[in-house]
């Protein structure tokens, strides 16, 4: 579930986690620290609760596939039910975000 919270967190933030850290750094945060990436404000408690369930340091605390897919079908829902112009305004930024971060690749 840690493995799956990372690549919600890459889809939503855009960008690699961990992307300056080498392996010894990142032993030393993950599995010795239990650390995980920052969590951004803008995306709501219940979705940073979500995550941080996932990050869970007891194995048997963090949720299942099923109320994962549960969880975030309800996120889903609640983006799906705003309005075209706040759909639009957030895919402009989306967009403008992920070219300037494929322009920082070359």
């Amino acid at each position: 579930m840690y493995s799956f919270a990372i690549v919600v967190w890459e889809m939503l933030k855009m960008e690699k986690p961990y992307a300056l850290y080498n392996m010894k750094m990142l032993t030393d945060l993950v599995f010795t620290n239990g650390g995980h990436p920052k969590l951004e404000d803008s995306w709501g408690p219940a979705l940073k609760g979500f995550l941080n369930s996932c990050w869970h340091q007891d194995l048997e605390q963090r949720p299942t596939f099923a109320k994962a897919s549960a969880i975030l079908k309800r996120e889903a829902s609640k983006v799906a039910s705003r309005s075209k112009v706040e759909l639009n305004n957030f895919r402009r930024k989306s967009t403008f975000i992920n070219r300037n971060a494929l322009r920082g690749r070359k």
